[in-house]
């Protein structure tokens, strides 16, 4: 009779009781096994946090820059480039946890967008070379089982329908999910008796407006701000840590759409960044290409997004301080981070594009990442490492003492950031960040954004190179001016060194690259060849 299947092949699929009382105890010397509280606050831009210096454009200053004639900005808005200008964005809670924490400012999206991205975050390996948005791969590390196999208390609480809805599985490894619905476009309330209405021109709305409708839908009986997804979603996890507070160690993870759109924060929010507006209220615009707002619904566009930065903020502060109540700011890591960030105008760009403008600038590409150590490493700290969601999977299993060659931590893209917070090896820890959307989409080539210490390359394969771009970022922080004619010996490194890179994770993917960048015209083999549009 067959004895089955080994026992580790159905290790992580074991009942989470069996799991917690199989748990062997830490080895000696293993270190602390801290709680773990990750936060991901979706499209969360670190340039409109005090943090991060707060050097986006308020919607005054971008309507005055807009009506600039190039090369001469008001002197006003080159402080604001630099960071010098007065904040205008109130992110007070996140300043306040910042001031504990090491803020990472230089750190970049990897696999783009959403759902790449966490998928980075779990497996600790940087899957862009290989996949786009898809489900969470069966044949690789997660970050969840690996914490459950170790005797970890898992939960996830979130409210981004996609981590969970038709089979995409980022629930694996948790023995307890919250999902908060009705979040986006989820059709959490299907009733045609609902009085909704869309206001101006579909063409102005994303999806034409069905998306917004639905929400509207969702949120028909909300009574107060606590109601609003992100504010719930923080609660939720509030309430989760009262109960299991003392039952650690735990990893949680918090999950949150906003500060995405559609931007739904309440009026008292919109007002202080917009105050007055009296036109059209676009909550969800059209990406670009096709975005046919005019220049006052694109002002107010950004005061729609900072207002939701702001009700997220303050969710946010709850959060942190019932961390505080329960006594937990001793013994637990706090990760907080975003996926990406959002176009509102810069560039001439609206959204995250799917198709046309592809580029993956400053605006899009750095996310918000602050690490919190219970014993007030790196307080206060600012590194300038290229940091990567990728880089969440090392530092949460180094916060949960796993030792460095445990079988869990082999093999990964990422490393730990703990190391970071004393202060050494920011410029070691990694030379390049390389952002991207699959390399193919409908088997034409996109664009990767490579970011080093002081330039960004955007490399465009095909067409000879005539739409690749590089940017040196201290002296052209918004990214005006490509400088790729004069420094062809530098763009020619950083290619050869992504390439390198890539045909090690994929080698077919490497040889599609350089097939379209010797011929323009090139396409993959069509049975395979990604399918998605992201």
């Amino acid at each position: 009779m067959s004895a089955g299947p080994p026992a580790e092949a159905l290790e992580e699929y074991r009942r989470p009781g069996d799991a917690l009382r199989a748990a062997p105890p830490p080895a000696a010397g293993a270190g602390r096994r801290l709680n773990v509280v990750v936060i991901m606050t979706d499209t969360l831009r670190p340039d409109h946090t005090g943090a991060a210096g707060n050097t986006a454009d308020s919607p005054a200053e971008w309507a005055a820059r807009r009506e600039a004639a190039p090369g001469a900005a008001p002197e006003a808005l080159s402080r604001r480039e630099r960071g010098a200008a007065p904040d205008w964005i109130d992110t007070r809670e996140m300043d306040r946890f910042a001031a504990g924490a090491t803020v990472f400012t230089r750190a970049y999206a990897g696999s783009f967008p959403t759902v790449p991205c966490r998928t980075d975050c779990y497996t600790g390996r940087t899957v862009f070379p290989a996949r786009g948005w898809s489900p969470l791969p069966l044949d690789g590390p997660c970050l969840a089982a690996a914490l459950l196999r170790e005797g970890y208390r898992t939960q996830l609480i979130y409210d981004p329908p996609m981590l969970q809805r038709s089979g995409f599985g980022f629930d694996r490894g948790f023995q307890g999910v919250r999902w908060i619905r009705g979040q986006t476009s989820d059709g959490f309330v299907v009733d045609p008796t609902l009085p909704v209405t869309l206001d101006g021109p579909p063409e102005k709305w994303r999806g034409r407006g069905e998306p917004w409708l639905q929400h509207q839908r969702n949120a028909r009986y909300w009574r107060s701000e606590l109601d609003h997804f992100g504010p719930r979603t923080l609660f939720t996890a509030e309430q989760w840590l009262e109960k299991n507070y003392r039952a650690g160690p735990f990893f949680l993870w918090i999950d949150t759409w906003d500060p995405h759109e559609p931007w739904d924060a309440p009026q008292y929010y919109v007002d202080r960044y917009d105050p007055g507006y009296a036109g059209l209220v676009v909550n969800q615009p059209e990406y670009s290409p096709g975005d046919r707002l005019t220049p006052d619904e694109w002002r107010h566009v950004r005061a729609l997004y900072a207002a939701e930065v702001t009700m997220v903020d303050r969710a946010l502060g709850r959060l942190y301080a019932k961390l505080d109540d329960l006594g937990l700011r001793e013994s637990t890591l706090v990760l907080h981070l975003s996926d990406h960030g959002h176009f509102l105008g810069e560039h001439g760009i609206q959204g995250k594009p799917t198709s046309g403008p592809l580029q993956i600038y400053e605006e899009l590409g750095r996310i918000t990442l602050m690490l919190r150590h219970p014993d007030g490493r790196g307080a206060g700290r600012r590194s300038a490492a290229l940091a990567q969601p990728v880089d969440v999977y090392d530092t949460v299993l180094d916060a949960a003492g796993i030792a460095p060659d445990a079988a869990a931590r082999r093999g990964l893209d990422g490393r730990s950031l703990l190391p970071l917070l004393d202060g050494d090896g920011d410029a070691a820890h990694r030379r390049a960040a390389y952002t991207s959307r699959h390399p193919f989409l409908q088997r034409r080539p996109t664009p990767v954004t490579i970011s080093t210490a002081e330039y960004a390359y955007v490399y465009w394969p095909g067409a000879g190179g005539a739409r690749s771009e590089l940017y040196h970022l201290p002296s052209d922080p918004r990214q005006s001016r490509d400088v790729l004619a004069g420094h062809a010996p530098l763009a020619a490194e950083l290619r050869a060194e992504y390439l390198a890179w890539v045909r090690e994770r994929n080698p077919e993917m490497g040889a599609w690259i350089e097939a379209v960048d010797r011929d323009g015209d090139w396409l993959p083999d069509a049975g395979r060849a990604w399918k998605g549009m992201i």
